[in-house]
């Protein structure tokens, strides 16, 4: 079982590369790792994006555990747009 390294989500973002663009950075007390988001040609959703970044920090890292902590937040949101799985 991985330990519970506390990491934290910021979201910038960057109208000034793309309208709607977003960087999306994972950072722990060992690394941090970050996406940037042009919704051109394809826009994704914030959740889809944080749950993107938090795999590459979780096995880029080796420490921290995310995915276990955000899966019920994806499923809110998908809940709240009026998908299920």
């Amino acid at each position: 079982m991985k330990t519970k390294t506390k990491a934290t989500l910021r979201i910038l973002r960057r109208p000034d590369l793309a309208p709607g663009a977003a960087r999306y950075d994972v950072d722990c007390k060992f690394s941090t790792t970050g996406i940037t988001h042009s919704p051109r040609p394809l826009a994704l959703v914030d959740a889809a994006l944080i749950t993107a970044v938090a795999i590459e920090h979780e096995e880029r890292c080796g420490d921290c555990d995310l995915t276990e902590r955000l899966w019920p937040l994806v499923q809110a949101e998908m809940v709240m747009r009026g998908r299920r799985n």
